[in-house]
């Protein structure tokens, strides 16, 4: 476990452990959070903020940190209610959720081809990750929605 004991360097680090890792993907999937933990640290909650799956580590941050927000994301597999909604060549501004309860959020979507497509939000958003849902709105209209591939 002497990776354990460096597995925190400065305000971000890497997850090298197995065990430890497996643990806090763990606890991360069911909502817990991890508080402080790190002589010296401050006591505030740490988050998965990225996957390496290369060097098979969790990378982590403790409390509000940059990486837990995004500007935007590239989403797969569209599907639409009827059709496409015109405009997304060119960027179609409407709103966006990726979290259930989340207020609708402005974006730009653009159709890269492929049922690919990037979204642009006007606000840096908080904690979106690979694998989630985005879902598009129009006002009150569900528009459609793609899986969450990658941030950016």
């Amino acid at each position: 476990c002497s990776e354990v004991a460096t597995f925190f360097q400065g305000v971000a680090g890497v997850v090298h452990d197995h065990a430890e890792a497996l643990v806090r993907r763990i606890a991360d999937l069911f909502g817990a959070k991890f508080v402080g933990g790190i002589h010296g640290r401050p006591e505030l909650p740490w988050y998965v903020v990225a996957k390496d799956l290369e060097e098979n580590a969790l990378i982590v941050a403790q409390g509000e940190h940059d990486l837990l927000f995004s500007e935007g994301l590239t989403a797969t597999d569209a599907g639409w209610i009827g059709t496409a909604p015109a405009g997304l060549v060119d960027g179609l501004r409407c709103k966006a959720k990726v979290r259930y309860r989340q207020a609708d959020q402005g974006c730009v979507v653009r159709d890269l081809g492929d049922g690919v497509l990037d979204v642009r939000f006007d606000e840096r958003q908080r904690a979106v990750a690979p694998g989630q849902f985005v879902v598009f709105y129009d006002g009150d209209r569900c528009l459609g929605g793609a899986t969450i591939d990658q941030l950016g």
